[in-house]
């Protein structure tokens, strides 16, 4: 992908946008709002929080997808490490255990329905619930139908 095409993408400018929107309101901002104001922003915090999950397992399922062609011969390697798991640790916090659940739970998601991806990107439910739903889908026996 070219550095053009990376310009117009929607996701990198939607990242961007992000960062710079945080930039503008420093954490001592929250300091004298009313209480019930806090919690209400909380609750929507909470539930951007939700939506950016979605897109982290996006992000992770493209990541995992890349590493199994690779490892079939079908192209390069992103990152380094020995799992889509470990790259993502690598890359940001070394928290190799919440690593590798979000690419088991973004790749249980994406084989099970997209009721559940769509619901955590609306900021429906949570990352855990989405993992518990998607968890609890797994064990249904084969024969279960929709």
């Amino acid at each position: 992908m070219s550095v053009a095409a990376l310009d117009t993408h929607p996701v990198p400018s939607c990242v961007h946008g992000l960062h710079a929107l945080l930039d503008t309101v420093p954490t001592s901002a929250w300091d004298g709002l009313d209480p019930t104001e806090v919690r209400r922003l909380l609750a929507e915090i909470g539930r951007a929080e939700a939506r950016l999950s979605a897109h982290k397992m996006a992000a992770a399922r493209v990541l995992e997808k890349a590493r199994k062609a690779a490892a079939n011969g079908d192209g390069p390697r992103p990152g380094t490490g020995t799992s889509t798991g470990a790259t993502i640790s690598i890359d940001f916090g070394g928290d190799r255990g919440g690593a590798d659940a979000l690419v088991n739970t973004a790749q249980r998601i994406e084989e099970q329905t997209s009721l559940v991806e769509n619901a955590l990107a609306a900021g429906v439910i949570s990352t855990k619930q989405a993992d518990l739903i998607s968890r609890a889908l797994a064990r249904l026996p084969e024969d279960v139908t929709a």
